[in-house]
């Protein structure tokens, strides 16, 4: 038996055994490294995206925060504030309590000046608004009985806190009465003296404005004095009413007589004297009561002379009129050569009442 052995070129498609694995090994090696490069690509992504996620929660934290930071200190200011001002309206309500006491002990007739139950003007002090205001508990009216309790109230506001405190306020009994005194005069020791006239169409006057305690509760007059001399004319036959009269707000003479005297002229010396009545029925003056001596023109071309200092500034001054009652007015640069003694009448000064402070507004 033979054999042929038949040799076959090999064609460009075909290749040998080793060469195709060889091809199988390299492709596989290819696709390992292409998965292996997606899957590094992924894992950077969401790598990339966990980072961003991070940084994004970071910052809402920090910002959270920050803005409770701000807020809580918002919050501790403004308490602190709020602290701050109630510490200072308290302070300030205690003190108008005491003012208005001061004001009470140091003002003669403040029951009268001042109205129940109303606030007085509020004043700015620093930073606060304060007013004070007394109340008649017993019967709303403060000045029908000065021997009634009252309560005193200080009030103060410092931005928007308010406080309130509160006292009740009695007077003592055992009211007493002054021995005689000068309760108001012009008599300085050299004074810019001159003369005027006592005419029947030019009187001439003072008003009277009395120093007082403040505890006094009423007062009287006892004498008045003032300096005059018979006129320059040939005959002296001259007549002058010496009154004393009311004074209205402006410090002028009312037409309500309350005492008067005549003062002849023959009774006068060429030379500027004093002159003294002694007042029995002008009593039981309250201390907001002012009073005017009047010097009233009653018969003779000129009744006397009265003399006076051009320049002098008491409270009121000289009062004058150049047609009887329908003219007078005031000369505040003026006034007569005066004095008027009386008495007054004084209770113990106010005090708090134990036991009757309150804070009406926390």
């Amino acid at each position: 038996m033979i054999r042929i052995w038949t040799h076959t070129q090999p064609t460009a498609t075909s290749r040998p055994p080793q060469a195709d694995k060889e091809a199988v090994s390299s492709r596989a090696c290819i696709d390992f490294e292409l998965i292996q490069m997606r899957m590094k690509r992924k894992t950077h992504d969401r790598c990339r995206g966990s980072a961003y996620v991070l940084v994004l929660m970071v910052s809402v934290f920090v910002a959270v925060v920050g803005l409770s930071a701000m807020t809580a200190g918002r919050i501790q200011t403004r308490t602190a504030n709020a602290s701050q001002d109630a510490a200072k309206a308290g302070y300030y309500a205690q003190s108008m309590v005491d003012l208005g006491l001061y004001k009470a002990m140091t003002t003669p007739g403040w029951r009268t000046t001042h109205t129940n139950d109303t606030w007085t003007p509020d004043y700015t002090w620093g930073e606060a608004i304060v007013t004070y205001k007394f109340v008649d508990e017993i019967d709303g009216d403060l000045a029908n009985d000065p021997t009634q309790p009252v309560r005193l109230y200080g009030k103060t506001t410092v931005n928007n806190t308010v406080r309130i405190y509160s006292v009740k306020l009695l007077q003592p009994g055992g009211a007493t009465e002054s021995p005689e005194m000068l309760l108001n005069s012009w008599d300085p020791a050299t004074p810019n003296a001159g003369l005027q006239n006592i005419q029947e169409w030019y009187w001439h006057g003072q008003y009277i404005e009395p120093t007082l305690p403040a505890n006094a509760t009423s007062w009287k007059v006892t004498r008045v004095q003032f300096k005059a001399r018979s006129s320059t004319g040939s005959t002296t036959d001259g007549v002058t009413k010496v009154q004393l009269r009311t004074a209205d707000a402006s410090g002028l003479p009312t037409t309500t007589v309350l005492e008067a005297f005549t003062m002849n002229e023959t009774a006068l010396t060429a030379t500027p004297t004093w002159r003294e009545f002694t007042f029995s029925n002008v009593s039981s003056l309250t201390p907001a009561d002012h009073l005017c001596l009047v010097l009233e023109w009653s018969q003779g071309s000129k009744a006397a002379q009265v003399e006076l200092d051009w320049s002098a500034t008491p409270p009121g001054g000289y009062v004058s009129t150049s047609g009887k009652e329908a003219a007078w007015f005031t000369i505040g640069a003026q006034a007569l050569l005066y004095r008027v003694y009386g008495t007054y009448i004084a209770s113990p000064p106010l005090a708090p009442v134990a036991g009757t402070w309150r804070q009406e507004v926390q």
